[in-house]
């Protein structure tokens, strides 16, 4: 079973958006795999490195999707979007210092419940807005 099981809860009806998200899912599981497979002395930092790059470009692409459709609370979504790529370059940083001081569960639970928790409740909050078909 994967740490993290992408189900059609996570859908938002966006195929970019969802594709992204499902890509965000394995990651994560590529990540909490190696940790499994190889212990907690493992190096993460390519692993994480790579979630961080992939944090970035899917938020902009989210964030380009909620102006499109002008989504009222653009303004706390994208604010949550820099608190969760902040904490995750801090996670980088940290293991580009110092490798063996990250806390793997905790940095594993972190992204475990923004993923599950962000898609399924701020997330959702868009979707009426992305899927409303526009007046002729």
């Amino acid at each position: 079973m994967a740490f993290l099981e992408w189900s059609s809860k996570f859908l938002t009806g966006n195929d970019q958006i969802d594709a992204d998200h499902e890509g965000l899912f394995m990651i994560v599981n590529v990540l909490h795999d190696n940790v499994q497979k190889y212990g907690a002395e493992t190096n993460i930092t390519p692993v994480l490195t790579a979630l961080g790059e992939y944090v970035k470009r899917h938020f902009s692409v989210e964030e380009k999707e909620m102006r499109r459709a002008n989504y009222p609370g653009i303004a706390g979504h994208i604010e949550q979007h820099r608190a969760i790529t902040r904490r995750i370059e801090a996670y980088v940083e940290q293991c580009n210092d110092r490798q063996n001081t990250i806390d793997v569960d905790e940095l594993l639970e972190f992204l475990k419940a923004w993923l599950s928790s962000h898609v399924l409740k701020s997330d959702m909050d868009y979707v009426p807005f992305l899927n409303r078909t526009e007046d002729p």
